[in-house]
């Protein structure tokens, strides 16, 4: 264990921020993991479809009658993306030769079917992901007859996701930051708090006021988090009083508290305080490219007035806009980190008490590499 006053080094190698090869079987390693990829009330309605980038793979997530089916998003005929964009509603139709799909993922409509010898239609299903989910939150992987289930892939960490699907209520924003360094200092630079007065002093480093005590969060590995208790929050103005009178109402978390957790490998929910929910989704798509994808949901509150209603719909702007550029901040130091890694190759660097959520975060990807063969050189 990292005790305080006791320094462990790095457990990542360098090169396995900068070298693309590793890179390349680093993705093919994550691809065995169940990754989030959407919310229930993003697929509600029959034909609903969701189109996501999960390490280097598009992967097509539609609603068919009530039932969830995932594909790659390649069509077997002559390999066509078969959806673009974000997400929409409508049949799985191939718009290059018109090729229709099912929820198994068998050919369901062919045009000019007589023109093709032998069709074996078995063999042109399209390549199918395995699906479930954990109260709102989607979860695929790649098909696998006798992998771990969900359910034990996230062990202990299942209740509280549940819990947070209660208490998410509207979505107030979304952005996509795109940030030039590797998608493992990205994870790990929301991890702790030393940097928050330096990196963030006009923001979070505003915001936290004194440096919070972390308490690592019991979860089960490959997965970890931490909540943070802050100073308790001073509004400012008349206003800001009445808006943390009603979040002081929400059914998620305390008011003195942050709370993050990581979900191994390319997801973060975020809990600051009573006032707002965040998911974040990693795309790495390079050795020092990372696509940040960040959904920020108001908490659900008990009998809320029309007033309290317009009043946080208002309030919800000021903190799009905080969070728009503390993620801002966040990637101009992600990047400065990155060019710094490209300068060594054989630095082992150190992480004190305040950083031993980094270093745990490092031990399970070290240790979930070694369980697979292509990452074991890693």
């Amino acid at each position: 264990r990292h005790r305080q006053g006791v320094y462990v080094h790095n457990l990542i190698p360098m090169r396995a921020y900068v070298d693309a090869g590793l890179h390349e079987r680093e993705l093919a390693t994550l691809h065995s993991a169940w990754h989030y990829a959407a919310l229930r009330r993003d697929l509600m309605a029959n034909r609903d479809w969701v189109l996501v980038n999960l390490a280097d793979r598009e992967v097509v997530i539609q609603n068919f009658d009530g039932h969830l089916s995932a594909f790659t998003n390649t069509c077997p005929h002559r390999f066509n993306a078969i959806r673009s964009g974000d997400c929409g509603n409508g049949p799985l139709i191939c718009p290059y030769h018109r090729w229709s799909f099912g929820h198994d993922g068998a050919p369901t409509g062919i045009p000019f079917r007589d023109s093709f010898r032998d069709l074996d239609c078995e063999k042109l299903k399209l390549d199918c992901w395995d699906v479930d989910t954990c109260g709102e939150f989607v979860f695929v992987r790649p098909h696998a007859e006798n992998g771990v289930t969900l359910p034990t892939w996230l062990g202990a960490l299942s209740p509280r996701l549940k819990t947070l699907s209660e208490a998410m209520d509207k979505e107030y924003g979304r952005f996509r930051l795109d940030v030039r360094a590797n998608w493992k200092l990205v994870v790990q630079n929301t991890l702790e708090f030393d940097h928050v007065y330096s990196v963030h002093p006009e923001t979070f480093g505003a915001v936290v006021a004194r440096r919070p005590s972390l308490a690592e969060i019991d979860m089960p590995m490959p997965h970890v988090g931490y909540r943070a208790n802050l100073s308790p929050p001073e509004p400012a103005r008349a206003i800001h009083k009445r808006v943390a009178a009603v979040f002081e109402r929400a059914v998620v978390g305390n008011s003195c508290e942050h709370e993050h957790l990581s979900l191994f490998p390319l997801t973060a929910i975020g809990i600051h305080r009573r006032e707002s929910i965040a998911i974040l989704r990693y795309v790495p798509t390079s050795p020092s490219h990372t696509i940040i994808d960040t959904r920020l949901f108001l908490p659900r509150i008990a009998d809320i007035t029309e007033t309290e209603s317009a009043m946080l719909a208002a309030y919800s702007e000021v903190m799009l806009g905080f969070a728009r550029r503390l993620g801002e901040e966040d990637r101009d130091i992600c990047e400065s980190v990155q060019r710094g890694v490209a300068n060594l190759t054989g630095h082992r660097g150190i992480f004190g008490h305040g950083e031993r959520i980094v270093w745990a975060f490092q031990r399970a990807y070290c240790d979930y590499m070694k369980c697979h063969s292509q990452g074991r050189d890693l």
